[in-house]
């Protein structure tokens, strides 16, 4: 019966608090959120945009309700989901300050960090930096590797290499890694 099937929706709505939510933990939200509004009960014909707007509503803590409930949109706005999802998308991009999120520059590798966890701290540093592009966030990210690595050796065989792109460095560095753990496990 589609009251079931709503009522098991509802208990499995993710939640969004915007009291703590940071870009790219809403980018995670929104594509769980988009991916139950396309499950039965929410699409098609049976589904209001009412019964969206409702969900929506299931989705949000009691504080992030309050404050899109505040952010001055009419009746007609709060009534349809994919306006409100948009407004909230906009007020958190809003509250972004590229500046102090520009950490990734601090970022240096720890003594026994492997470079694939390095790698993937700065990736996850460099998404809320509002980069102009792609491009420029893997230049920075190259850049920070190259900077940040701790061992010295490293960033040496890095400098030497012509063109040097993101995926080049990454590769680079773990076989440097690989080496080195190699030559440590037959005692050298």
């Amino acid at each position: 019966p589609p009251a079931l099937d709503k009522a098991r929706l509802l208990s499995q709505a993710p939640k969004l608090d915007l009291t703590t939510v940071k870009s790219p933990d809403f980018k995670a939200w929104k594509r769980k959120y988009e991916s139950f509004t396309r499950m039965p009960g929410l699409t098609g014909n049976e589904a209001t945009n009412q019964d969206r707007a409702d969900f929506l509503d299931q989705c949000l803590t009691d504080d992030s309700l309050s404050i899109v409930m505040n952010m001055g949109l009419t009746d007609a706005e709060m009534a349809d989901a994919a306006t409100v999802v948009t407004k909230i998308e906009a007020y958190i991009e809003g509250r972004v300050n590229t500046t102090v999120e520009r950490r990734l520059r601090d970022r240096h590798q720890q003594a026994s960090e492997k470079i694939d966890d390095y790698v993937i701290s700065l990736r996850e540093l460099a998404k809320t930096c509002a980069f102009c592009d792609n491009a420029c966030m893997e230049a920075a990210i190259r850049d920070q590797i190259v900077e940040g690595l701790e061992n010295a050796e490293f960033v040496e065989e890095l400098l030497k290499v012509q063109n040097l792109t993101l995926a080049k460095a990454i590769e680079v560095a773990q076989g440097l890694e690989a080496a080195k753990n190699f030559r440590r496990g037959k005692g050298s």
